[in-house]
C-alpha cells in the first residue's frame, strides 16, 4: 500500500492536530507501559487510562509548560482555546482544554517530525508523572 503524504501540519486545524497528536500519546504511553514489564492485558488498559485521560493530560502540560518554547506554547495555547462542541464526561473544561492542548503539541511535533523534542517532552512526562502506574 503506498504512503500518503501527510498534509502540511501549518495548514491544519487545532483539532486535526490535537486528533492525531492523541493517537500518538496514546502510543508512546502503551509503549511505556509495554517496556515496563509484561502486564496482563486488562492491567494495561486500566494504566493506559489513567495516564491518557483529560486529568493526566492536564497536569502533564503544568510539568511541560515552563519547558516549551515561544513556537510551543502558541500552539498550547491555540489547542486550549479551541472551542468545544461537546462538554467533557469525566473533567473539568480546564482539564479538557489543557488536555487539546497538549494533543496539539504532540499532533504538531509528529508531523513535523520534530521526534526527538517530542521524545524529550514526552519522557519528561513519564519521569513526572508514571512513578505510581
Amino acid at each position: 500500500m503506498e504512503e500518503k503524504l501527510i498534509p502540511d501540519p501549518c495548514l491544519l486545524g487545532t483539532l486535526q492536530l490535537a486528533y492525531i497528536g492523541d493517537a500518538v500519546y496514546e502510543i508512546y504511553v502503551r509503549n511505556y507501559l509495554l517496556s515496563n514489564g509484561n502486564i496482563n492485558s486488562s492491567r494495561l488498559q486500566q494504566r493506559a487510562e489513567k495516564l491518557v485521560k483529560a486529568q493526566a493530560q492536564h497536569e502533564a502540560l503544568q510539568i511541560i509548560a515552563p519547558l516549551l518554547n515561544e513556537e510551543e506554547c502558541r500552539i498550547v495555547h491555540r489547542g486550549r482555546n479551541q472551542k468545544h462542541k461537546s462538554k467533557p464526561k469525566n473533567a473539568t473544561a480546564q482539564e479538557y482544554n489543557s488536555a487539546t492542548g497538549l494533543e496539539s503539541l504532540v499532533g504538531y511535533l509528529y508531523l513535523h517530525r520534530r521526534l526527538n523534542r517530542l521524545d524529550e517532552i514526552i519522557q519528561t512526562i513519564f519521569n513526572e508523572t508514571c512513578q505510581d502506574v
